[in-house]
C-alpha cells in the first residue's frame, strides 16, 4: 500500500511540474500559436490576482470571538508559583538583545567597528543568561523539586 501510495505521489508530481511549465509557457500569445491552442478554457490564475473567495464572518460573531479573547486574556492566570517567578525574572532580561541595531540619528559606522561591537554585545548577552538568569531559574526549580 505505501509503494502504491509513493508511486501516486511521484506520479501527481510530475503532472503537476508539466502542467506548470505548460501553464507558464501558455501566458505568451505567441507561443501559444506557434503550438496551435487558439483557445483556453480555463486559464490558470496567477498567484495573488484572485481575492479570497469563502465564509466571511459577520460582525456579532467577530465581536464575540474579539471578546472572548479579551476576557481570556483579562482572567489568565497563573497557577504555579515557579512559572510566575521565571516570568519576573525573565523581565529583567528582556531587553538584552543580541543585536544592537544603532538608534535613527546615531553616527555612522564602519561595517568591522559595527560587528565587533555586535560580537561584543552579543558575548555580554550570552554570559548574562549563561551566569545570572540561569543560576536563579535552576534555583527556582530545586526549590520547586
Amino acid at each position: 500500500m505505501l509503494d502504491y501510495m509513493l508511486t501516486e505521489i511521484t506520479a501527481d508530481y510530475y503532472t503537476s511540474c508539466k502542467k506548470s511549465i505548460l501553464d507558464y509557457v501558455l501566458q505568451d500569445e505567441k507561443e501559444r500559436l506557434r503550438i496551435g491552442i487558439v483557445q483556453i478554457l480555463k486559464p490558470p490564475v496567477d498567484y495573488g490576482t484572485v481575492h479570497f473567495v469563502g465564509i466571511l464572518p459577520d460582525e456579532s460573531w467577530t465581536e464575540y470571538i474579539n471578546n472572548g479573547r479579551e476576557k481570556t486574556a483579562e482572567n489568565l492566570c497563573i497557577c504555579n508559583d515557579a512559572t510566575l517567578a521565571c516570568m519576573i525574572i525573565w523581565a529583567e532580561h528582556e531587553n538584552d538583545l543580541f543585536i544592537k541595531l544603532p538608534e535613527k540619528g546615531d553616527d555612522l559606522v564602519d561595517l568591522q567597528k559595527f560587528t565587533e561591537d555586535q560580537e561584543q554585545n552579543i558575548n555580554k548577552v550570552k554570559n548574562t543568561l549563561k551566569n545570572a538568569w540561569k543560576e536563579n531559574i535552576v534555583k527556582i526549580y530545586k526549590e520547586e523539586l
